[in-house]
């Protein structure tokens, strides 16, 4: 995602906004994930009526700003515990099938970053039951 000028008319599309969208993309995003440039943070950040709202994070080893996701769908599902339980399963799924072949290290790479984000964001908004 990128924030700039961008020229979209007829099917032709060209702009600054665009070309650093597509290199954030091309470039920068090994993760599965939606990459932000700083500028669009930034922007959020001066929002003097909410700010981000948390929906944007910071990846600790390469820098790269994203859209944080998972807390929405996992938040407001009405089925949350069987929701997380079903990613949960899946991702231990691909990630067996990965780790099977031993050409397919990226996208088992891919996984583990997942499972790691996912991990992080149930212990973000676990809740506590009350007796």
């Amino acid at each position: 995602m990128s924030l700039g000028k961008l020229y979209h008319e007829k099917g032709v599309v060209f702009g600054p906004a665009l070309v650093e969208a597509y290199t954030l993309e091309s470039e920068h995003a090994k993760n599965p994930r939606i990459l932000v440039c700083p500028k669009l943070v930034d922007c959020f950040n001066e929002d003097k009526n909410g700010g981000t709202f948390n929906c944007f994070l910071q990846d600790e080893l390469d820098g790269e700003y994203y859209l944080d996701y998972l807390p929405t769908a996992l938040l407001y599902s009405s089925q949350n515990h069987t929701y997380q339980s079903v990613i949960q399963q899946k991702i231990i799924t691909m990630m067996k099938a990965a780790s099977t072949d031993k050409r397919e290290i990226k996208i088992l790479e891919k996984w583990f970053w997942f499972e790691a984000y996912h991990q992080r964001t149930i212990d973000k908004i676990a809740i506590p039951e009350v007796c």
